[in-house]
């Protein structure tokens, strides 16, 4: 009898620990372009950023909640990523991709609260701690570190906008001379009225 509860033991644990360990939230997958600020929440210096479930949306309705990082996206363009805090002054950050450092936003004045909570509008503001990214066309998978977070905590957003990569500006551009160009020889070949 006693073998027979040592066996059951073990089998019980394998069971049991994955309904008694909660499982980890899948990380999110990002639009690119798609004009929306991603929330994401942090603690204190050092910490690396999670899911902007508990982050205050955008008063402008331009924001959704991150799922869990690493955030990733794939683009044949060029992607500008975009990082801004909010709410209170003092946060900046490092982000990673595929765990190396593409840059850092400035370090500010912790000069507590008053700022805005739309990161439209925090990026106008020189008081916040924002700067954007450009990530080379491929694959990616993002994650933020606060450096500096003087209240413990926050929240901040993220966005991805697609660059037009400069073949397609120039074919734009030619495109616009053409017309233009057109225009100028109907109007030079537009016989004229006699006086």
């Amino acid at each position: 009898m006693r073998k027979r509860a040592i066996l059951t033991i073990p089998f019980l644990l394998v069971f049991l620990l994955p309904l008694i360990i909660p499982a980890a939230a899948p990380a999110g997958p990002i639009v690119v372009g798609n004009a929306l600020w991603y929330a994401f929440q942090f603690g204190g210096a050092g910490s690396f950023a999670t899911n902007g479930s508990s982050v205050v949306a955008s008063p402008s309705g331009n924001s959704t909640p991150a799922d869990n990082p690493p955030w990733t996206f794939t683009s044949p363009q060029t992607v500008k990523f975009t990082v801004t805090d909010v709410s209170l002054y003092g946060d900046s950050f490092t982000l990673f991709d595929q765990g190396n450092p593409i840059g850092a936003t400035p370090a500010v004045a912790d000069g507590g609260g008053g700022g805005s909570t739309d990161p439209a509008l925090a990026l106008l503001d020189p008081l916040f701690s924002h700067g954007a990214f450009n990530l080379a066309p491929g694959s990616h998978s993002i994650t933020i570190r606060a450096d500096a977070s003087p209240f413990g905590a926050g929240g901040a957003f993220f966005r991805t906008d697609a660059i037009p990569e400069p073949a397609a500006l120039t074919l734009i551009g030619a495109a616009v001379t053409c017309v233009f160009a057109r225009r100028k020889r109907r109007r030079s070949a537009a016989p004229t009225e006699a006086l």
